[in-house]
């Protein structure tokens, strides 16, 4: 008797599922968005827009739900309840694409500029220090008009520069037309709210909601400078970067210079200097521009070496044959390495350079003209659940050590991952003990100032998390709402943000093949709202 009471209380106490049937806008327009994945969190559950962009969810549990879809980088939700036996229809989930930057550029004289270079930075935190680094980048149409596009919600700084240098750099992205006038020495680099300096900059911010239109430019006349010297060993092509700025080897060497160089339109502040030639580099050469140009820098051309070296796997199959990367007579088995790359980042608060070789089948890779100095030994992307076990380059521990590059022949260098790494996983929740879905979880060492030591997550929709590839160390796990995955390194470097965050982390000790299960208590966006980006 009492099992059929059972029964029958379970049969009336049921609630009947509902439904979800919807469609996935674009925001602001309303155009239907197909071939989207949308998340049903808590649950696991998930659905496809159709060519339409519509989307259903046929049998949902009563209960409160969020509706989450990711679009171009840009992380999109929207709450929905569902009660008992309850059909939701006619949703319109709007989506958040990637926001852009757009203006008009002016001259000195308020007429519209043609092939001027806009581009869009922002300051991020580096393993090295937080970083002015250039975003976005294009050339003003013949209507002086650009738009800087596919960008994220946040913070930036909008520049504008106008010189046959600059146009030499950014005459990629568009086709110029013949006729379009020669700047010559142009203006000087000019930033939004009329700053020649971008920390000085008027900051625009980019919303999840709308563009930002009308972020004009209006160029003038201010104190510009040049640098010039001698090329010692011939000809080569010359960078420059402002200090603290970033350099890019493919982008920002535009130009070949033969015995002498002159670059000019510099706004005043401290820069490096760079020669680069085919097998050939010189030593970084810092130079102001303060009060006059810089005259007879001297850039010496060094022969730049090709850093070589074999990456293998822990645990990668010896098969016979023998070779230059074999053990004995067997070489190693080949493997898909994907995109992996060896990277030579140089080790300085001074600049960002980096210079990278991909990784072949058979693990050899080679990273080429590389010029003196020291560089951080990096692999990036790691292969799933690997982490870096070593790299060294003969006796040179170069997980704790730079590798240094000099007048001798660089050592080979051996780079072995380990498949033994630790996973760190758990729950992030709210501070009334509920899953926080799509927390942002970053894993910091305590100690080591390496790169790919600092790990990011996200939260599902469960506020599950988990990290795996954790080389050994002690580490400092937190849950914030809503930052930046770059804040992890702010958390080991900055002094106002570290003491004011670190300690509401959980420390955790991690070994080889170790596993820790956390339940992390998020801190809220209004926290850091201006303190942690």
């Amino acid at each position: 008797m009492t099992s059929i009471l059972a029964v029958l209380f379970w049969l009336f106490t049921q609630q009947p599922p509902g439904a979800i049937e919807g469609t996935a806008v674009r925001a602001g327009t309303g155009q239907a968005i197909p071939k989207l994945t949308i998340e049903l969190w808590p649950t696991a559950l998930t659905g496809n827009t159709d060519s339409y962009g519509k989307f259903s969810f046929p049998s949902v549990e009563p209960g409160t739900y969020t509706l989450f879809v990711e679009a171009n980088g840009i992380r999109n939700r929207m709450p929905i309840t569902i009660l008992s036996g309850q059909k939701q229809s006619g949703i319109f989930l709007k989506i958040n694409l990637a926001p852009a930057i757009s203006g008009t550029i002016f001259d000195n004289n308020g007429e519209r500029t043609a092939g001027v270079r806009v581009q869009a930075f922002q300051l991020r935190y580096t393993a090295y220090g937080r970083r002015m680094r250039a975003v976005a980048s294009t050339l003003t149409n013949d209507r002086g008009e650009y738009r800087l596009s596919r960008l994220h919600p946040g913070e930036y700084y909008v520049g504008a520069s106008h010189s046959e240098n600059d146009r030499r750099l950014g005459k990629a992205e568009l086709k110029l037309t013949p006729n379009l006038s020669n700047p010559d020495e142009g203006l000087p680099p000019m930033y939004f709210g009329g700053s020649f300096n971008p920390y000085e900059a008027v900051k625009v911010n980019l919303g999840k909601d709308l563009d930002n239109a009308n972020v004009d430019i209006f160029l003038k006349e201010g104190r510009r400078f040049s640098v010039s010297g001698q090329i010692i060993q011939g000809c080569a092509r010359i960078g420059v970067v402002a200090e603290g700025g970033s350099l890019n080897a493919e982008t920002d060497f535009p130009t070949v210079y033969c015995d002498f160089f002159t670059i000019k339109g510099l706004a005043p502040g401290v820069y490096f200097l760079i020669g680069m030639a085919d097998g050939w580099s010189s030593e970084p050469v810092r130079f102001s521009v303060l009060s006059q140009d810089a005259r007879d820098i001297k850039v010496t051309l060094i022969r730049a070496v090709g850093v070589s070296g074999q990456a293998s796997q822990e645990g990668q199959r010896l098969i016979g044959g023998g070779g230059p990367r074999g053990r004995g007579n067997a070489v190693l088995q080949d493997l898909d390495w994907g995109d992996t790359q060896v990277i030579l980042a140089r080790n300085s608060r001074d600049f960002e350079w980096r210079l990278s070789g991909k990784i072949f089948p058979d693990g050899s890779f080679l990273v080429p003209n590389v010029g003196p100095g020291a560089y951080d030994v990096l692999v990036d992307p790691l292969p799933e659940r690997q982490y870096l076990r070593s790299i060294r380059g003969g006796a040179r521990d170069l997980l704790v050590n730079p590798l240094l590059i000099g007048a001798e022949a660089p050592p080979y260098l051996n780079v072995v991952l380990g498949s033994t790494g630790g996973v760190v996983s758990g729950v992030a929740v709210d501070r009334q003990g509920k899953p926080a879905s799509g927390a942002v979880i970053l894993l910091t060492p305590n100690r080591s100032a390496r790169e790919d030591a600092f790990k990011a997550a996200w939260a599902d929709g469960q506020g599950k998390f988990r990290i795996e590839g954790v080389s050994p160390g002690l580490y400092t796990a937190l849950a914030f709402e809503d930052v930046s995955p770059e804040s992890r390194f702010a958390l080991a470097f900055d002094s106002l943000v570290r003491p004011r965050f670190i300690g509401r982390g959980s420390m955790i000790q991690m070994g080889e093949s170790a596993s820790a299960e956390l339940r992390l208590t998020v801190i809220p966006a209004a926290e850091t709202d201006g303190v942690l980006r």
